[in-house]
């Protein structure tokens, strides 16, 4: 199969899905901050992958969502990464 066929398979989300992916899908909370910062920040540093990949390092619960897991602890990991490569 080839890979241009495999990216087609899948449909494109906006930023505001993706926010609500994570919401409702994996139980990301927007409590620190809220969603529309979220979409925001997603649209203009256009990182998404990047930064649900640290979720991974949250537990989940039974029901596979995540377990205290707010946005903002993810963005917050990104930039000090960031911080350590400068």
């Amino acid at each position: 199969m080839a890979i241009n066929s495999i990216k087609s398979s899948k449909p494109k989300m906006t930023s505001t899905d993706l926010i609500s992916k994570l919401k409702n899908e994996k139980g990301v909370e927007f409590n620190i901050k809220s969603e529309k910062e979220a979409i925001d920040y997603i649209s203009k540093v256009n990182n998404y992958l990047r930064t649900v990949s640290y979720r991974k390092n949250y537990r989940k619960n039974h029901q596979g969502k995540y377990i205290n897991l707010d946005f903002a602890y993810q963005k917050r990991q990104i930039q000090q990464l960031e911080q350590t490569k400068t």
